[in-house]
């Protein structure tokens, strides 16, 4: 999943409501006062030969820290 996919998700998610109760729709979920959503799955890194799990473990690592990386801090100054 590349980073612009990501943050297009997360925005998605930033913009829905909270539902009164809670809910799933595949690998979205939201309750009152959460969103939850599957950004990798374990069947995405099943693929190939399985020989290169920690380079698949590190691209994992990358992914899950980018998006973070991008987003302004909170309490941040925006100049």
């Amino acid at each position: 999943m590349t980073t612009t996919c990501l943050l297009s998700d997360l925005d998605l998610l930033r913009s829905r409501e909270f539902p009164a109760w809670s809910e799933r729709d595949g690998p979205l979920g939201s309750g009152r006062g959460f969103h939850v959503a599957a950004l990798a799955t374990g069947e995405e890194s099943a693929e190939g030969d399985g020989s290169s799990r920690e380079e698949a473990e590190e691209q994992c690592e990358a992914e899950r820290d980018r998006p973070g990386a991008l987003l302004p801090r909170a309490g941040a100054s925006r100049t």
